[in-house]
């Protein structure tokens, strides 16, 4: 089991730097935006993304869904052991706009539970990755990799806070701000006022969680497992909690709608105080 989730994280990792490396050439670049059904936009960068990590991912015999492409009908799924689920370019708004905070995401899920994790922010130049038999790691060294041991040594490994600040420390959506999510910051202000917002886009937002930036991460709008997957492996890989808000249970994958429910990624010492927040 242990080589198989070694060789399994160097494939994803690789095929994450690889997809990096072909969106920031069109990052830096001119093109095209175009626009989905949902009207969500869509460019070269994110198909681009897409055609590597399928690539790499496929040399694994495990299926793969992705944003990008068409998706798997629940019937050829829904007895799947393992799954890949990815988002080639998280954070496409965020990219149009020429900011940083967008990334490539690739989780792994078995049982209905993430259980490797990897995400690259291609502009920021930084990388996050976790297993069960690693825990949780960041680097600065966004390049291929032959074995994990090269991996572990380009990285530094980080835990979500294991105690509270005076400061509660509060991350959200930074594109799909609703009155629910701004409802809840001014709740958090109101009975904790020294505590901050943290604004930042993508699935970073998870990684603030998992590397003991934040203590709450909360989603109150509507998003997708894809979204979600290599974020909540990260974070449950740095000793973190990913709960639905539905049921208080920990988040699952692989459902027939792919849609997943509203969330909080935490620390778990924050755990305490969640209950608070939200009546």
């Amino acid at each position: 089991m242990t080589n198989k989730i070694n060789k399994l994280l160097i494939t994803a990792w690789n095929a994450a730097v690889d997809a990096a490396s072909a969106i920031m050439q069109v990052y830096k670049g001119n093109y095209q935006i175009d626009y989905k059904k949902d009207h969500s936009p869509v460019t070269i960068a994110d198909k681009q993304a897409d055609t590597i990590i399928q690539h790499y991912l496929n040399t694994t015999g495990i299926s793969v869904i992705s944003e990008e492409s068409a998706m798997i009908p629940y019937e050829h799924r829904k007895d799947l052991n393992e799954l890949w689920i990815v988002d080639p370019l998280d954070g496409t708004k965020e990219f149009i706009r020429h900011s940083t905070d967008f990334t490539v995401n690739i989780g792994l899920i078995k049982n209905n539970t993430p259980v490797l994790g990897v995400i690259i922010a291609p502009a920021l130049n930084i990388g996050y990755w976790g297993t069960p038999l690693t825990g949780t790691f960041k680097t600065t060294n966004i390049n291929s990799v032959s074995f994990v041991e090269d991996l572990i040594r380009h990285s530094y490994p980080i835990q979500c806070a294991v105690s509270l600040s005076n400061s509660l420390r509060i991350t959200g959506t930074k594109s799909h701000m609703n009155r629910e999510t701004e409802l809840f910051f001014e709740k958090v202000k109101q009975l904790y006022p020294n505590s901050h917002i943290i604004s930042v886009g993508s699935s970073l937002k998870f990684c603030k969680v998992a590397e003991g930036e934040a203590d709450i991460y909360v989603r109150l709008s509507p998003i997708n497992e894809w979204d979600t997957a290599a974020g909540d492996a990260i974070v449950r890989n740095a000793g973190g909690l990913c709960l639905s808000l539905n049921n208080n249970q920990n988040l699952t994958y692989n459902k027939p709608h792919l849609l997943q429910e509203n969330f909080i990624a935490c620390s778990k010492a924050s755990i305490s105080i969640i209950d608070t927040l939200l009546k």
